[in-house]
């Protein structure tokens, strides 16, 4: 019983870091494109 509780528990942790890993690159991919814009705009502005 402990034996499987113990699994289950090492088998949440393994999706979590997914999870997590998978976040925090669309939120990189997202501050990237942001910027991306961001300075496209300002270069738009001052011509």
């Amino acid at each position: 019983m402990e034996g499987l509780m113990l699994e289950i528990l090492i088998a949440l942790c393994g999706t979590g870091a997914r999870l997590y890993e998978t976040a925090v690159f669309f939120f990189g991919v997202g501050v990237i494109t942001f910027t991306g814009f961001l300075i496209l705009a300002i270069k738009n502005f001052d011509q």
